[in-house]
C-alpha cells in the first residue's frame, strides 16, 4: 500500500509541526514550505514538493528544469508584502536542484549571525514544469539564548564557601556555549562588589566557581551577575541571602481536605510534624484557621492538642463561617505550630485551602478545531474535578447543531466524547444534568454552588469538492524516548470526491525547525471509520455519497528525541483539480533530553557514619555536576529552583513560531481580490438563519463595504503550523461576503439621532452611543479553534561534623559511561 518512500530527518526540536501532503498526480504544479520565522545563526529549511512533475523536463542544455533560487534581501519599511523591488542581498542566493527522480526535496541553509529584524524572503525558479516567483517578509529572530546560575543551597551564614554553577544553553537544539563568560561578579546588598572573575574559561560548556565570605558580612541578599557569553545576550543573576540562621530539626506539613466544595459541611486538615530523617515529632500542635471575611463576616477557628507525628482535625462549615449571609469565602488561611517536647523548639507552616462552587472543569483535547465536510466533528471534552484529577463515571448533557444528548465520562480519563454529523458552524454546549447550584442559608441571595457550564463555536473547514481530513491526534501525552527516535502510528481520516489514488507527505516541524519529512503512496478505500461512536451521537450519520471514498489509515510519525514538549501536526492532499485540502493538530510529547542521564545511589537508607556509593551513567566524555545538600537546608529556602527541566524546556518554547509573526491569512485583503475579481464561483451552502427582529422599523445609512467569510481552508492550516506555503496551487478557497456597514436610525428620531444598542422593551434614548452594524446576522465572528522497618541502630557517637553542603563537584565521565564516587559519608542527622 505504500511505495516511494522519501525520509529526511533534521534533529533537534522542540516544540514539532507535523504536516500530511497528499497529493494526486494529475497535473502539474508545485509547493514550498519553510517557516515563517528564521533564526539569526541557525539553519533555516526549505521543501520543495512536485505534483505530476514531467519525468523529462528538460531545457535545450538537458538540465533539470525542477531549480530554484532563495535569496533573503534587506526590507525598507515602506515596502510591503506586494513589492517587488529587489534590494541588496543579505546572503547569497541558494540554489536548490531537485533530483529528477524526486517529487520531495529539502534543503537547508545557514544564516550568519545578523542585527536585522525583518527581511524579504524571495523564491525564484522552475518547479513541476511551472514558473516560481513569490517573496514575503519574513521576521529575523535573534537566537533565543539563556544563562542559568544555581547555587549549591540558598542560605549563607558568615564564613561559609558559596559555590556555584553556570550553564549557557543556546538555539531550538540547546546546544552548550563554550565562550569564556567576559565579567562574573558578586554584589552586596548595598550594591558594593566584592568578588569578580575575568574572561572565565568555559572550555568544557558548565563550570564551577566558588568565593568564601567574610566572618562579618553585611546580612542580606546578594547577587551573583553573569555577563553572556553569546553575542546578544543578556546579563542574568543570581540572588542568595546571608545571615545567621539554626537549621531546623524538623518539619511541619499541612494536608488539607482533597476538595472542598461551598455545599461540604465537614472536612478535615491533618497536620504533621517530622524530622528531618523521618521519625514523627512529638509536642503540641495548634491550629488556626480564618474564612478571610472582614467585618462581622470574619471569623476565625482555633484548635489546639498534642501531636505524635501527624493529627486530624474534623472542621465544620460553620467552625469557619464559610457560607456565611453577606459573604461566601473563597479560600480558608490555615496556620499550623508544632512546639517539640523538651526543647520547646517550635516551626510553623502556613497554607491555604480554596473552596470551589462550581463541581466541574471543561477542557478540550485532541481538539479538533473546525468542523469538516464529509466527516463527522468528533468532540472530546475531559471533565475534571477543581484538583485536575478525571471526574470518572458523570453523566452530563451535551448539546449541538440542534440535538441534545446525555453522555457518561470515561471510567478511566475522565473525557467526555460526543460526534456531531452535520456540516455547519456548531455552538457546543455541555452542562451537569443534576442541579449542582445551591441556595444558601440565612436568607442570602448569594448561591453556595453554582451550575457547571462549557460553550465553545466551531467554525467550518470549506473546500469546494467536498473533500477534508481529519487527524485523529490521541488524548494522552506521546512518548520522546532518551536520546533515540520514536515512531508513532498516527490515524487520519478522510473522505475524498471523485479520487482514491494520493501522495502522503508528512513534515515535523519543531523549535521552528522542519525536522522531519516522509511521502508515502496510498490507495483510498471506503472502510469502516473508526469513531467512538456508540453512545456518543447526537444525531444519525448521512450516507457516504456514491463519488465519496471515506475511511482511515495511519500515518507512521518518526519523532527525534527533542521533538518536545509540543507538536503540530498538518495533513494537506492536492486534488486533480489543483485543490489543496489540509488538517493541522498540535501534539503533546514527553520532555526528554538527547543525552540520557541517571543518578542512582547505592542505597535508599543508610545509618550515620555509614559510606554510601552514588554513580552517575550517561554518554562517554559527558561532564557532570552533582551536588548533595542537607534537607534541612532546603527547608529554609523560600526561592524556587532556577535550573530545572521546565526552565529548560521553557526556552525552547520561544523558538517556536508565534501565530502573530508573518500570518498568510488576511480574509478582508482575499476576499476583497476575489469577489472584485471572481473567478469560477465556488459553491456556498445557503444560509438559513433569520435576522434578530428590530421592534421598529430602521433606516439605514450605509458606509464603505469591507468584505469577510464565515470559512477556513487550507491556508489556515499552514498558519497555525508556522509555515510559509507559496505554490501554484488552490490554497484558497473559502468563500465571502461584502459586509455593508450601516448605522441604523429610528424612523421617529431625528435624522441625526443614532444609537448603539437596544433594550428589551424601551426606545433608545438622547445621548445613546454610535455602533456600526450589518443587516441581519452578517457579524462575522472569527472563532479559532498534556511499615518500613528500620534497622536497629547503636547509640550514636557525638556529632562533631555539620556540613549542609555534602558534595558538589565536576566530573567528566569515561569512556565506560559510568563515574562512580565512593566519598560520600551519611553524617549523624540527630
Amino acid at each position: 500500500m505504500a511505495n516511494n518512500n522519501n525520509h529526511h530527518h533534521y534533529h533537534g526540536v522542540v516544540q514539532l509541526t507535523v504536516i500530511f501532503l497528499v497529493t494526486a498526480l494529475c497535473t502539474g504544479g508545485y509547493l514550498i514550505t519553510t517557516p515563517r520565522q528564521w533564526v539569526s545563526g541557525e539553519a533555516v529549511q526549505i521543501c520543495v514538493f512536485t505534483v505530476n512533475s514531467p519525468t523529462a523536463t528538460h531545457n535545450n542544455n538537458n538540465n533539470n528544469n525542477n531549480t530554484i533560487t532563495v535569496s533573503l534581501e534587506e526590507i525598507k519599511n515602506r515596502d510591503d508584502d506586494d513589492d517587488d523591488v529587489v534590494r541588496s542581498p543579505i546572503i547569497p542566493p541558494r540554489v536548490i536542484n531537485i533530483p529528477p527522480d524526486k517529487s520531495e526535496h529539502c534543503d537547508k541553509l545557514t544564516l550568519p549571525t545578523l542585527r536585522l529584524t525583518k527581511a524579504k524572503l524571495r523564491v525564484t525558479g522552475h518547479v513541476g514544469g511551472q514558473r516560481v516567483k513569490h517573496h514575503k517578509k519574513v521576521k529575523l529572530a535573534g537566537r533565543v539564548t539563556k544563562t542559568f546560575v544555581q547555587t549549591d543551597k540558598q542560605l549563607y551564614k558568615p564564613g561559609q564557601d558559596v559555590q556555584f554553577r553556570i550553564l549557557t544553553l543556546t538555539g531550538p537544539y540547546l546546544k552548550l556555549s563554550t565562550n569564556q563568560y567576559p565579567l562574573v561578579w558578586v554584589e552586596t546588598p548595598t550594591g558594593s562588589r566584592i568578588a569578580q572573575w575575568i574572561n572565565v574559561d568555559n572550555t568544557p560548556g558548565l563550570i564551577h566557581m566558588a568565593f568564601t565570605l567574610s566572618e562579618e558580612p553585611e546580612q542580606g541578599d546578594y547577587k551573583i551577575h553573569v555577563d553572556s557569553p553569546v553575542d546578544g545576550g543578556s546579563s542574568v543573576s543570581q540572588t542568595f541571602s546571608v545571615k545567621e540562621y539554626t537549621l531546623p530539626r524538623f518539619e511541619v506539613t499541612i494536608t488539607p481536605p482533597k476538595l472542598l466544595f461551598g455545599n461540604d459541611q465537614e472536612f478535615t486538615v491533618t497536620v504533621c510534624a517530622k524530622y528531618t530523617y523521618g521519625q514523627p515529632v512529638k509536642g503540641n500542635v495548634s491550629l488556626d484557621l480564618n474564612n478571610g471575611g472582614w467585618g462581622s463576616s470574619r471569623r476565625s477557628h482555633l484548635v489546639e492538642g498534642p501531636i505524635s507525628g501527624c493529627r486530624d482535625f474534623p472542621i465544620t462549615a460553620d467552625d469557619v463561617a464559610m457560607n456565611g449571609q453577606h459573604y461566601h469565602s473563597q479560600s480558608l488561611s490555615v496556620k499550623a505550630k508544632v512546639s517539640e517536647d523538651g526543647t520547646g523548639e517550635a516551626f510553623e507552616e502556613i497554607s491555604s485551602i480554596p473552596i470551589h462552587r462550581t463541581r466541574f472543569n471543561f477542557k478540550m483535547v485532541a481538539d479538533e478545531k473546525f468542523v469538516k465536510p464529509g466527516l463527522p466533528y468528533t468532540g472530546k471534552v475531559k471533565v475534571e474535578l477543581p484538583d485536575g484529577s478525571p471526574a470518572v463515571g458523570e453523566t452530563l448533557k451535551v448539546c449541538a447543531a440542534g440535538n441534545c444528548k446525555n453522555i457518561t465520562t470515561d471510567s478511566i480519563t475522565g473525557i467526555l466524547t460526543f460526534v456531531v454529523p452535520q456540516y455547519e458552524d456548531l455552538t457546543i454546549r455541555i452542562e451537569s444534568i443534576e442541579e449542582d447550584g445551591s441556595a444558601s442559608t440565612g436568607g442570602s441571595w448569594r448561591r453556595i454552588m453554582h451550575s457547571s457550564q462549557f460553550h465553545r463555536t466551531v467554525k467550518r473547514y470549506f473546500s469546494p469538492s467536498r473533500s477534508s481530513l481529519i487527524i485523529h491526534a490521541p488524548t494522552t501525552t506521546l512518548p520522546c524516548l532518551q536520546g533515540e527516535s520514536y515512531t508513532h502510528n498516527l490515524p487520519l481520516l478522510y473522505s475524498i470526491t471523485n479520487q482514491n489514488s494520493v501522495n502522503i507527505t508528512v513534515q515535523v516541524v519543531s523549535r521552528g525547525q522542519i525536522q522531519f519529512s516522509s511521502s508515502e503512496h496510498h490507495d483510498l478505500t471506503t472502510t469502516t471509520t473508526p469513531l467512538p461512536l456508540h453512545g456518543t451521537l447526537l444525531s444519525p450519520l448521512t450516507p457516504v455519497a456514491a463519488d465519496t471514498v471515506q475511511g482511515s489509515l495511519t500515518l507512521p510519525l518518526t519523532l527525534p528525541p527533542n521533538a518536545s514538549p509540543t507538536a503540530k501536526v498538518i495533513v494537506w492532499l492536492t486534488r486533480s483539480d489543483g485543490e489543496v485540502v489540509s488538517d493541522a493538530r498540535q501534539l503533546k510529547v514527553d520532555t526528554c533530553y538527547t543525552n540520557p542521564v541517571t543518578v542512582a545511589w547505592s542505597t535508599s537508607k543508610s545509618q550515620p557514619g555509614d559510606e554510601v556509593d552514588v554513580s552517575i551513567t550517561s554518554h562517554p566524555q559527558s561532564i557532570c555536576s552533582l551536588g548533595v545538600v542537607d534537607k534541612s537546608v532546603e527547608l529554609l529556602s523560600s526561592t524556587s529552583d532556577p535550573l530545572t527541566v521546565s526552565q529548560v524546556f521553557g526556552m525552547v518554547e520561544q523558538t517556536m513560531v508565534p501565530s502573530h509573526v508573518n500570518p498568510q491569512v488576511d480574509d478582508n485583503k482575499y476576499c476583497k481580490k476575489m469577489l472584485r475579481n471572481p473567478t469560477t464561483p465556488s459553491p456556498v451552502p445557503e444560509d438559513t438563519s433569520e435576522p434578530d427582529p428590530f421592534f421598529f422599523r430602521p433606516r439605514p445609512y450605509y458606509y464603505p463595504m469591507d468584505y469577510y467569510t464565515e470559512y477556513v481552508d487550507a491556508l489556515k492550516m499552514f498558519d497555525d503550523s508556522g509555515l510559509f506555503v507559496f505554490s501554484d496551487l488552490t490554497v484558497e478557497t473559502r468563500p465571502c461576503k461584502e459586509r455593508e456597514r450601516v448605522m441604523w436610525v429610528a424612523l421617529s428620531a431625528p435624522a441625526d439621532f443614532v444609537f448603539e444598542r437596544r433594550q428589551e422593551g424601551a426606545l433608545p434614548g438622547p445621548g445613546s452611543e454610535v455602533m456600526e452594524l450589518p443587516p441581519g446576522n452578517m457579524i462575522s465572528h472569527d472563532y479559532d479553534m498534556v511499615p518500613d522497618e528500620s534497622s536497629s541502630v547503636s547509640s550514636p557517637q557525638p556529632r562533631t561534623y555539620f556540613p549542609e553542603t555534602w558534595l558538589w563537584q565536576l566530573s567528566v565521565l569515561p569512556t565506560l559511561r559510568e563515574i562512580r564516587d565512593d566519598d560520600v559519608y551519611i553524617v549523624d542527622q540527630t
